[in-house]
C-alpha cells in the first residue's frame, strides 16, 4: 500500500475492532472516505485543505462559527461521490485542530437536509 493511502485510515483500528457505537461510526466514516478516494483520488486531503482556507477566510472576516453546509456550498466543483463523506470531513478537521464543535446545534437550511439539527463548529 502506498504511504498516501495509509494516511487515510483515519478512523478504523483494524487490530482491535469492536462493535461499540463509536467503532461503528468510525468504520462507516472510513468507508465513506475510502469510497470518495476510490472515485476521486486525493479528494479528502484536497477538501481538508479547502476547508482550512475557508476557515482562514471566515476568521479574517470576523466570523468564528459556521455549519458545514456553509462550507459545502462553496465546494460546487469538489462534490464527493456520496454526501455521506461530509461528516468524515468535519471529524477529520476537528482531529487536526482546524475546527472544534461548540456543543451547539442549528437547524440546517439546505432543502436536502430537511432542516434537521447540524453541529455548529468554531474555527480554531
Amino acid at each position: 500500500m502506498d504511504p498516501y493511502n495509509q494516511t487515510l485510515n483515519l478512523f478504523v483500528d483494524n487490530r482491535r475492532m469492536n462493535m461499540s457505537g463509536p467503532a461503528l461510526r468510525d468504520r462507516g466514516m472510513q468507508r465513506a472516505v475510502d469510497n470518495a478516494e476510490q472515485v476521486s483520488p486525493r479528494w479528502t486531503i484536497e477538501t481538508i485543505g479547502a476547508l482550512k482556507l475557508f476557515c482562514e477566510d471566515m476568521k479574517a472576516e470576523g466570523t468564528r462559527t459556521f455549519v458545514m453546509e456553509n462550507f459545502r456550498a462553496t465546494q460546487y466543483k469538489r462534490k464527493p461521490a456520496s454526501p455521506n463523506v461530509w461528516g468524515s470531513i468535519s471529524l477529520i478537521a476537528a482531529r487536526l485542530g482546524i475546527i472544534r464543535w461548540t456543543g451547539e446545534y442549528r437547524n440546517a437550511k439546505s432543502p436536502k437536509t430537511h432542516a434537521h439539527p447540524v453541529k455548529v463548529w468554531e474555527i480554531v
